[in-house]
């Protein structure tokens, strides 16, 4: 069988366009927000970590000034940059909405 050129163009059109949309299914989506604060460095930390616990984050580690969690197929950080006095919240994962709102279910607590 031969394809013609216009036949080969359609077929590479085809696969490429293929690959382009399984690969972008693929892909993680990741968000972020910031606020301020007025906590000092320890107490920031401390209450990151408690609010992925709060919320059933596992593997909850403090590395540097950031606050690392697992959730399911979700991994968020919290960033504690008190001597510019904020909080920095970010994450990544398979679904954008469920990201923003573990994002914004985090701050949430951290609030509280």
């Amino acid at each position: 069988m031969r394809l013609s050129f216009g036949g080969l163009l359609l077929s590479a059109a085809v696969v490429l366009g293929t690959n382009y949309a399984q690969a972008q299914q693929r892909m993680p989506s990741i968000s972020s927000l910031w606020r301020d604060t007025e906590f000092s460095q320890d107490e920031c930390t401390d209450r990151a970590r408690q609010a992925m616990r709060d919320n059933s984050y596992r593997r909850v580690e403090l590395i540097g000034s950031t606050t690392f969690g697992d959730r399911g197929s979700y991994q968020i950080g919290i960033r504690c940059v008190t001597d510019r006095k904020l909080f920095y919240i970010f994450g990544g994962g398979p679904e954008e909405r469920t990201v923003q709102r573990y994002i914004e279910e985090l701050r949430d607590s951290m609030s509280r």
